[in-house]
């Protein structure tokens, strides 16, 4: 429909109950915007060399994929570091594999080397010496990259939760946390609706604020899912925004 010059401070004036003024974000949620963008950043970092480190050991030990379900996790990267080929993994014992995966924190470190010592044991592909060992040179170079980003990803993750938190916090004492008649924690979601988490107890505002994290964090990948990916930069500098009232 088009409007005639006429028709639009009516239009303004209609629809003036409607408009909001609009806020400038607050220090915390500059912070919090800013600190996405770079986690967002050394994500696709960590991306682009765990396809190199999967093509790298599809090359030269493909065996260790069937161990491993996420080639980026600690202790994975741990082993691969351990063991950069298969005749060195065959060559350990049982019981010196499990002693590397527990010291690097995997769940679940005996059933694991029960699996990778028996599946060992078994035919599987192997490459020629030249390709093992340039390829098991670059795995190297490769997990030596990913070791600390992982790192700092998950230490980007946790102080992203710790300001989301204390910016709940903080709305929560403008308009009240708790609800004097039913007792139950209150929050606000990404969209600025209140989220009650009816297991919480009286005064767990913590557990509270974790439910909308975590809703938070859902609906963020629902977002990165459901789009292409040349809309993901349009949509990223909104994605992590709860707006002050």
């Amino acid at each position: 429909m088009r409007l005639m010059p006429t028709g639009l401070p009516k239009t303004g004036r209609s629809d003036l109950p409607d408009l909001r003024r609009l806020q400038p974000d607050s220090a915390q949620i500059q912070e919090l915007k800013a600190l996405t963008r770079d986690q967002d950043a050394l994500i696709q970092s960590q991306t682009r060399l765990v396809n190199q480190l999967t093509a790298c050991l599809k090359a030269y030990y493909p065996v260790a994929l069937q161990w491993f379900t996420k080639v980026q996790q600690h202790s994975s990267l741990v082993f691969l570091q351990t063991y950069p080929t298969p005749d060195s993994a065959k060559a350990a014992s049982l019981d010196e594999m499990t002693a590397i995966l527990k010291q690097a924190h995997h769940p679940n470190p005996t059933k694991a080397a029960q699996h990778i010592w028996h599946t060992l044991r078994q035919p599987y592909l192997q490459a020629d010496a030249i390709t093992t060992r340039t390829k098991a040179r670059l795995m190297l170079a490769l997990v030596s990259q990913l070791l600390p980003l992982v790192e700092q990803i998950t230490a980007y993750d946790k102080e992203i939760t710790r300001l989301f938190l204390r910016h709940q916090r903080a709305v929560h004492s403008h308009y009240g946390v708790m609800n004097a008649r039913s007792g139950r924690a209150r929050v606000f979601n990404a969209r600025g609706e209140i989220v009650v988490n009816p297991l919480a107890e009286p005064g767990d505002e913590r557990a509270a604020g974790l439910d909308a994290v975590a809703q938070f964090r859902r609906r963020i990948v629902h977002l990165r899912e459901g789009l292409p990916r040349v809309l993901h930069q349009a949509i990223h500098t909104r994605q992590s925004v709860v707006h002050d009232p």
